[in-house]
């Protein structure tokens, strides 16, 4: 017999304090690891109600007679630690789908550039709420603390333990406040599910769920969830995108347009652009910020674009500070006294008339607006602006005297980008390393499209940004810009979808495990898809023992897909769209027809995939005999003896 290596995670987390939810993952955890290493972050730039000597031996109280389960502290990286303690896995528990958009983006950064994976237990539905008067119950609560013999230190810890949970109402409170509430009427969406989205950032502009709510069949709608300070979202309706911008502890009663829907030519055009309009406010407090944004930015326009020809080809200096004493006068006629995002936001509009003469003097552009401010992660109008500053700064500033040593630097094969960022930082108009690291993050993304840096050296360059950038705000912005540039790259894995076949039975991408996949989106009264699908049969049919083909019907009418595909047989499975539409968004499809071929394991091997038309099969052949080789190469053929034969055991077959 053979020594089976034990299968290790380690479930990170501050746990200040440990919660019964913390202890459930971990319970769970163990039916699928032979060892957890719960690992407390020792962070000394966050203030902690317990110490970490609190929470490691609270823990290990918990734990008491589960020799399976250590405790252990550590600082800086988490998958460095794992890296040392020899785990396989990282775990994490999941409470909503924001959860797990932002899980999932650390997991892809942190497989591509370790080789861990990350575990996702969805959290049971007791330890699912955001309240944290329920969810912070700590778990150590539940078993009696003998902390000290002595009365006064007991008097001591307790002391800490209740200004510890009176920290935590207060937080509570705070987390209450940020909450925003949307309601209204709109019958012509009645039956429809809605998704509130925004930008993960506003570089890559890759689209975030913030919240998703049903249309009653009366047309009404309420809804709550939680913002992270004022924030930029918007709603996909049809033929449009209504946006609007949202403030913690707001209550707004919106008002939808009239549904128009896309038209099936529109939907899959890479050309189309939907309307973008205003998402409208019935309430006043609810519209304040919006309305003084609205107006403010419909002077800025007629001002900018009656004045653009002095502004930009004559570079009329006057005139464009002139112009910005007349913005401050609009702004003053459109108050908004309780919000710093309007007064951020007339700053970075303002800043745009500013550069728009002065576009040869970068360097007094940046350092009044951006050397010595705040990055403003989630206001456009900061983004706007930097965008037309610096469109490329690489190409830009390594052309330039000032940017020789940059350009040397990343001619350097071993160039990181500390290592960058540490030779832009010599030049005193980039001393501030938060600000330096954002603006190079985002032109390292610009330049891999423009061809300005290597494809591949700019991916490394980004990778090593999101493991090693000063701040933990850089570094989530970061791994933001990462997981767009590792969407849908073969060896990603494939995204899931849950649709609707012609039986009315489910059918997820994981009911396929264990063979190939060559998904095909498709829509009946396309021409090209037509042609294909007999195609489809014939692929369907020759390769029914190692492979599945999968066609996702993008036709907006679920009864006439429905209808005929009842009618004609296909030898592949036919799966409508219906119900989970942003299955589309998923896989970036905006022409049809699109193929991908997803491997046994889940991942993704082409992406995208040839048309079934176009020689597809000596690729496909090509693609099953290299997963194979891998295979052998994880799992090395063992010879079989006398006690496997008795227990019928064996080498895969």
């Amino acid at each position: 017999m053979t020594n089976q290596k034990k299968r290790k995670a380690i479930f990170p987390g501050t746990f200040d304090p440990f919660t019964v939810g913390h202890e459930n993952i971990v319970l769970r955890g163990l039916d699928l690891f032979d060892q957890i290493i719960i690992a407390v972050g020792a962070n000394s730039a966050k203030k902690c109600c317990f110490s970490v000597e609190q929470r490691i031996e609270w823990i290990r109280r918990i734990f008491a007679g589960r020799p399976e389960v250590r405790t252990l502290s550590y600082t800086g990286l988490t998958v460095d630690f794992a890296r040392e303690q020899g785990a396989s896995h990282i775990l994490r528990g999941i409470r909503t789908s924001a959860d797990f958009e932002y899980e999932r983006a650390i997991a892809q950064v942190n497989k591509q550039m370790t080789g861990i994976d990350t575990a996702f237990l969805l959290t049971t539905p007791e330890h699912t709420r955001h309240q944290l008067h329920r969810a912070r119950h700590p778990a150590a609560r539940r078993r009696r603390l003998h902390v000290h013999s002595q009365s006064h230190t007991r008097r001591g810890e307790m002391k800490r333990i209740v200004v510890g949970i009176i920290a935590l109402i207060i937080l509570h409170q705070a987390v209450r406040a940020q909450g925003v509430r949307l309601h209204g009427t709109a019958p012509d969406y009645s039956g429809f599910s809605l998704n509130i989205e925004t930008y993960s950032d506003f570089v890559t502009r890759s689209r975030r769920l913030m919240a998703s709510f049903e249309v009653a069949p009366d047309g009404s709608f309420d809804i709550a969830f939680d913002v992270d300070g004022t924030q930029y979202a918007f709603i996909d309706l049809g033929s449009m995108v209504a946006h609007v911008y949202l403030e913690p502890g707001a209550d707004y009663e919106i008002v939808l347009p009239p549904y128009v829907p896309r038209a099936d030519a529109d939907r899959f055009n890479p050309f189309f652009v939907p309307e973008h309009i205003e998402l409208g406010i019935a309430n006043a407090d609810g519209a304040n910020l919006n309305k003084s944004i609205r107006n403010f930015d419909e002077s800025f326009d007629e001002i900018y674009n009656r004045h653009a020809i002095s502004l930009v080809p004559r570079r009329d200096v006057a005139m464009a500070d002139s112009l910005m004493a007349v913005l401050d006068s609009v702004a003053a006629r459109n108050p908004c006294p309780d919000s710093a995002f309007f007064a951020q936001h007339v700053s970075y509009r303002k800043a745009r008339l500013f550069m728009a003469p002065r576009m040869r003097r970068q360097a007094q552009v940046w350092q009044r607006y951006f050397a010595s401010g705040p990055v403003l992660w989630t206001c456009p109008a900061y983004w706007d602006a930097l965008d037309m500053l610096y469109s490329d700064f690489v190409a830009d500033y390594t052309r330039s005297r000032r940017g020789r040593d940059l350009a040397r630097c990343l001619g350097m094969a071993d160039c990181t980008f500390d290592t960058l960022s540490a030779v832009l930082g010599a030049d005193s108009l980039w001393a501030r390393s938060k600000v330096r690291d954002v603006l190079l993050i985002k032109s390292l993304y610009n330049a891999k499209y423009t061809g300005t840096v290597a494809s591949a050296r700019a991916d490394s360059l980004l990778l090593g940004a999101a493991a090693t950038a000063a701040d933990s705000t850089v570094r989530r912005f970061a791994r933001s810009v990462c997981a767009r540039i590792n969407r849908l790259k073969p060896g990603t894995p494939a995204p899931d979808f849950s649709l609707y076949g012609i039986r009315d039975d489910r059918v997820s991408l994981a009911d396929f495990a264990g063979r190939f996949v060559y998904l095909a989106f498709l829509h009946s009264d396309n021409f090209a898809c037509r042609k294909d699908m007999t195609a489809l049969s014939t692929l369907a049919k020759k390769y029914r023992k190692t492979m599945s083909v999968v066609g996702v019907m993008t036709d907006e009418n679920f009864e006439r897909f429905e209808a005929a595909f009842k009618k004609q047989k296909y030898a592949w499975t036919p799966l409508s769209f219906h119900a989970m539409q942003r299955v589309v968004t998923d896989y970036d499809v905006v022409a049809l027809p699109a193929y991908f071929l997803v491997d046994p394991d889940g991942r993704l091997a082409l992406s995208p995939a040839p048309a079934p038309t176009e020689d597809f099969e000596p690729i496909l052949n090509d693609c099953m005999r290299r997963h194979r080789s891998d295979k052998l190469k994880r799992q090395p053929y063992r010879e079989r003896n006398i006690y496997d034969i008795a227990s019928g055991g064996g080498a895969d077959k």
